[in-house]
């Protein structure tokens, strides 16, 4: 048990620095800025969201992973060794990573890989306009890849996901897509307003 909480830890804090919660803060000229200072508290609770997509089974192969992967268009990045889904306009939209330590995959080795699960998150705080759009991609892709690799939907503490909480990050992504107008995450760069 103490090996899953320090892994949970790990991927919390690789998830927290990955969305931004933690940010360079300029300082005055004198002073070295300030890397790894927490961003000022704002309403955290409902921006930053995750799902794990646990297999059934013990694991799933590395090569059914990276085919689900393909299939919902999500991208690996080199330099985080994880993946991401952006929208038309190279805006990441929500990343996916390990569930076990460190969090991150070798693209190399990932075909003859075994993995008991996956960890899908977005912070919807920078989604601004397109967060309800963003939202229901990042829940249909989480819902694609629980079929495609016959794995289980929980949240982070194993259980499964209820309405409820769907309704509750729907609602909170509705508000801020009102708030600053919903873009089109599909059109191309000229498109946009």
């Amino acid at each position: 048990m103490s090996v899953l909480f320090l892994a949970l830890t790990v991927l919390s804090l690789l998830s927290a620095i990955l969305l931004g919660q933690y940010f360079v803060r300029p300082t005055s000229k004198n002073k070295k800025q300030d890397v790894f200072s927490p961003r000022p508290e704002k309403n955290k609770t409902n921006d930053i969201i995750s799902l794990y997509i646990l297999a059934k089974k013990n694991t799933f192969a590395g090569y059914n992973l990276l085919q689900a992967l393909t299939i919902c268009n999500l991208e690996y990045d080199k330099k985080l060794q994880i993946f991401h889904r952006y929208d038309s306009n190279s805006v990441r939209l929500f990343s996916l990573a390990c569930a076990a330590e460190p969090g991150t995959f070798d693209l190399e080795k990932l075909g003859s890989r075994e993995f008991s699960g996956v960890v899908i998150f977005m912070d919807l705080s920078t989604l601004t306009g397109s967060a309800t759009l963003a939202l229901d991609l990042f829940l249909e892709t989480a819902n694609l890849l629980e079929y495609e690799l016959d794995a289980k939907l929980v949240d982070q503490n194993k259980n499964s996901i209820t309405e409820e909480v769907i309704t509750k990050w729907k609602d909170y992504a509705d508000v801020k897509s009102r708030k600053f107008g919903t873009l089109d995450l599909f059109a191309t760069h000229g498109d946009n307003p």
